[in-house]
């Protein structure tokens, strides 16, 4: 049987969703950017964060973290979840998708919640598998 994906999730998310996809990953969750900066040290396959964060910080403070902790070669695939392309979070408007484009090539984005993008990749999985 081979390895599972280390996924790390950063955000709002309903943990029955979290207990449907455990059998295909290993999961760590953080609700927020102070509980993810410990696990970020770690290695992960995969990060999927929302856009918008329960404390002072957003999604673009965790891209930057990651780009800080880990060299290119090293730095998770990563996911950024937001229903629509531009969030204002804490008085700072930011147009995620041209964001990640100039600055996070490593990451992408994901219009939806973090719940609508694990599933979507999880019906690709079982496709795959078919």
């Amino acid at each position: 049987m081979p390895a599972q994906e280390k996924v790390l999730v950063i955000g709002t998310i309903d943990i029955v969703t979290l207990l449907s996809i455990k059998d295909h990953y290993e999961i760590t969750y953080a609700a927020n950017y102070e509980e993810a900066i410990e696990p970020l040290k770690k290695r992960f396959d995969h990060v999927i964060t929302d856009a918008v964060l329960p404390d002072e910080k957003s999604g673009l403070d965790v891209l930057l973290l990651i780009r800080d902790l880990h060299g290119p070669k090293d730095r998770p695939h990563t996911i950024v979840c937001h229903p629509d392309e531009t969030c204002t979070d804490h008085g700072k408007t930011w147009f995620i998708k041209s964001c990640l484009r100039a600055h996070y090539v490593f990451a992408d984005f994901y219009m939806g919640t973090i719940e609508e993008c694990l599933a979507k990749d999880l019906n690709r999985q079982h496709k795959k598998c078919a």
